[in-house]
């Protein structure tokens, strides 16, 4: 089974032409970021998954990841040399782990 070239691979691998992607969507070309979203929104709630152990919620964190993204690509600046990018989720108010609390597996 062939991989999908546009899509998460497992590993933290930057989109392929990531910061042309990026620098067109500041520009103006705002379509484009889907494709990003695309590409990280398996990696990305994933995470949340593992953080909030709650699916209903690691949507919501997923969703809100992207939202406050998309409002700071302006500010991104990839690093020469670099091979990854870093989507940091953000942060959540205790309030919202579950009441048992995070387990460190």
């Amino acid at each position: 089974m062939q991989s999908d070239p546009d899509s998460y691979n497992g590993c933290m691998d930057d989109m392929p032409k990531l910061a042309q992607t990026i620098d067109q969507v500041v520009a103006g070309r705002t379509e484009l970021y889907e494709a990003i979203v695309r590409y990280y929104e398996g990696f990305v709630f994933s995470v949340a998954v593992r953080v909030t152990f709650d699916r209903d919620l690691a949507y919501d964190v997923t969703q809100d990841t992207f939202l406050k993204l998309y409002g700071s690509l302006s500010k991104f600046r990839g690093s020469p040399g670099s091979r990854h990018t870093f989507i940091v989720l953000p942060p959540m108010p205790v309030s919202t782990l579950p009441a048992n609390g995070p387990s460190i597996l």
